[in-house]
């Protein structure tokens, strides 16, 4: 901070100065009083514990940093000066603070597109404390990147700091939305085997067109997921594992509103499908495992390097992630809930110069989950045993995903409850991997109270 350097640098000097009481050379100077001046908000008794001074010690110009440093770390201070001097013949120490001002009020003013109640849930400014200018350049730096988000990369935000009558300060952020982006063009650079059309065709950030649905607006976090997400996806289905985006530049013409989206991508190689194992499997055969396997139809090198006439075909990463979770699938289905299936991908050349990737499932099966409880929680109304009537599994069932599924869309179809039925969960019950279930339910009320009566005994009601 140049505030606390220059109040250290002002006692550091006037240790300089010769003085009966001083100590020794590099010991400091011992003092005989601290004095406080400024400080209205917090006691001098406080700032003087905080600041960690005490007389008559020896006090070294590494005291006062770590004293300052303290005390603008309270948020407090505006500024803090620190001189030493003689009072009364007496060595003194003195701390003369500015308070910063306190925040009244801040608000957003301009703004359409984003609300002041979303701007808040992020900013860390807060009425009623004291004012700190950085926390409030942190809010524009805020709002500014929401806009951004939002397609809006020629807003401008300006901040307004208003002093009150009372020696408060409210705060006004000033907005000048300006136009929205628009992206004209979309430019893809390192692209080989596609098309830049083929390329832009899996983005929903898309240039404006002709079309009323083509608008051509930038989101944010829509080019996020297409970078992220479809673009990966559509190369990775088509062979090209080591696909990724290298770079994104959105260039914006001020005047115009308009932009241009470029995309620096590096496809990678085209990968076939090579060898597969499963390994790790004990409960299961290979072979009953290997029927998840997608590629045994096509695949030269075949289920375990055999069978196959057509040649290795193009790695699918959809398929193959596919088929991964199928097999997680079937092994908590058969109460293997802690299974773990790990897809392995091994990338080579074949003799022919082909790039191929060996496939394997690394398969971790642990042990079977027994249900140990089945407990029903909410409720008020209904009979337990209407409940558990529609639940297909009991304690001393192996534990079985797909009966946990259908017993929820059983119970969540009675119609007694409310919806959407909060999802069963299941909790460990004990060492052995057993599990507790709970089901959770919420009586509907209807409004509606029916009053029935019967004769019994040939008399009363």
């Amino acid at each position: 901070m140049r505030r606390a350097a220059a109040g250290t640098l002002a006692f550091a000097m006037s240790l300089a100065a010769p003085c009966p009481a001083r100590a020794q050379a590099g010991e400091g100077t011992v003092v005989d009083t601290v004095i406080v001046s400024g400080a209205s908000r917090l006691p001098a008794t406080t700032v003087l514990t905080l600041a960690g001074v005490l007389t008559g010690r020896s006090i070294s110009y590494r005291d006062v940093q770590r004293a300052i440093h303290t005390l603008y770390g309270t948020g407090q201070y505006e500024d803090i000066r620190v001189s030493q001097g003689t009072v009364d013949g007496r060595e003194a120490l003195r701390f003369d603070l500015i308070e910063r001002p306190m925040l009244a009020r801040w608000t957003l003013r301009g703004a359409t597109a984003v609300s002041e109640g979303s701007v808040r849930g992020k900013a860390r400014l807060y009425e009623g404390q004291p004012y700190d200018p950085a926390a409030a350049a942190r809010t524009r730096a805020t709002i500014d990147s929401i806009y951004r988000q939002k397609g809006y990369y020629l807003a401008r935000v300006d901040l307004r700091e208003l002093p009150q009558d009372d020696g408060s300060l409210r705060v006004v952020f000033d907005v000048d939305e300006g136009r929205r982006v628009a992206i004209a063009q979309v430019e893809v650079e390192g692209n080989r085997r596609f098309s830049d059309e083929q390329v832009t065709d899996r983005l929903k950030t898309g240039p404006e067109g002709f079309f009323w649905f083509q608008k051509g607006e930038y989101k944010e976090d829509q080019l996020e997921t297409d970078l992220r997400e479809r673009l990966p996806e559509f190369y990775g289905n088509r062979g090209f594992v080591d696909f990724q985006v290298v770079r994104d530049t959105l260039l914006v013409h001020e005047e115009t509103g308009k932009a241009t989206l470029v995309l620096e991508i590096d496809e990678g190689e085209q990968y076939r499908v090579g060898t597969f194992e499963i390994v790790g499997n004990r409960k299961y055969p290979t072979q009953f495992l290997g029927q998840y396997y997608p590629f045994s139809d096509t695949t030269g090198g075949g289920f375990l390097g055999f069978g196959g006439s057509r040649g290795p075909p193009v790695f699918d990463r959809a398929r193959w992630d596919e088929a991964t979770q199928n097999v997680r699938t079937f092994y908590y289905n058969n109460g293997y809930i802690y299974a773990e299936v790990r897809p392995v991908l091994t990338r080579r050349t074949g003799p022919d110069g082909v790039n191929l990737v060996d496939l394997r499932w690394q398969v971790g099966e642990g042990t079977p989950a027994i249900v140990n409880k089945v407990s029903i929680r909410g409720n008020t109304i209904t009979h337990e045993d209407v409940i558990r009537r529609s639940i297909l599994m009991v304690p001393g069932d192996v534990f079985r995903q797909e009966a946990l599924l259908r017993s929820y869309q059983t119970v969540s179809n009675l119609g007694f409850f409310e919806q959407p039925l909060p999802p069963p969960r299941y909790e460990p019950a004990n060492e052995q991997g057993d599990v507790d279930v709970v089901f959770e339910v919420k009586e509907r009320h209807t409004g509606n109270v029916n009053f029935g009566a019967s004769l019994g005994q040939g008399t009363g009601v």
